[in-house]
């Protein structure tokens, strides 16, 4: 099994729709018995995907599933502020505590765990996709259709918003459209503030998150 992991807000679905788009496998997350963002992204609009295949990617907000040494893991990092005051927002502002260790739990477990495993940043997603795409379909050992990522790359803006438009609808507003980096960290001075001098003295900080410290 190839694990999708990563805190909540942190562009798993567009970097899913990029990966089902240049490789035609579906992806998929939690079960629910009614329609939402995590079918495969190529039941909810029509990208060309085989459905029938076994998912190249699962997607999970935590590890209590992976259970086998040999499953693969692919983590995508997004900065911790923009993150966390995304989803503590989105939740009604539940405890920021709680987020907070939420978010390095997740990063602890990738550290400590003995699979197979890859990181990548959502602001690399963002600003060299081709780049991400190839990196990751190679860790996975998968064959790489030139064509459909060049389809991808060439029409990246309106992929973009085809991605966020399918997480609005069956997900949550995107106040940003996907065209800032740091929207949250940069308006809520309160909450930055807290988290900053929270997490300040983590200790996998140089390991992960150093580009995101002044």
């Amino acid at each position: 099994m190839n694990w999708l992991i990563s805190y909540p807000r942190s562009g798993s679905t567009y970097f899913r729709y990029c990966i089902e788009f240049v490789t035609k496998f579906p992806t998929i997350g939690y079960f629910y018995d009614y329609k939402n963002i995590d079918y495969p992204i190529g039941s909810l609009i029509d990208l060309g995907v085989s459905l029938q295949k076994f998912p190249i990617l699962v997607k999970r907000h935590e590890f209590s599933d992976i259970k086998n040494n040999h499953d693969i893991i692919v983590l995508i990092i997004r900065n911790p502020y923009e993150a966390i005051i995304r989803h503590h927002l989105s939740c009604d502002k539940k405890n920021l505590d709680d987020q907070i260790d939420y978010y390095f739990n997740i990063l602890n477990q990738f550290d400590l765990c003995e699979n197979k495993k890859i990181f990548i940043y959502y602001e690399d997603i963002v600003r060299d996709l081709n780049t991400q795409i190839l990196k990751i379909l190679n860790f996975l050992n998968e064959n790489i259709n030139q064509d459909n990522l060049k389809s991808l790359l060439d029409n990246q803006d309106f992929h973009r918003k085809q991605a966020i438009s399918l997480y609005e609808k069956y997900q949550a507003p995107s106040l940003t459209k996907g065209n800032s980096l740091i929207y949250h960290l940069k308006k809520y001075d309160r909450e930055y503030n807290f988290i900053k001098n929270k997490i300040s003295n983590y200790s996998l900080n140089d390991k992960y998150l150093w580009s995101y410290y002044d």
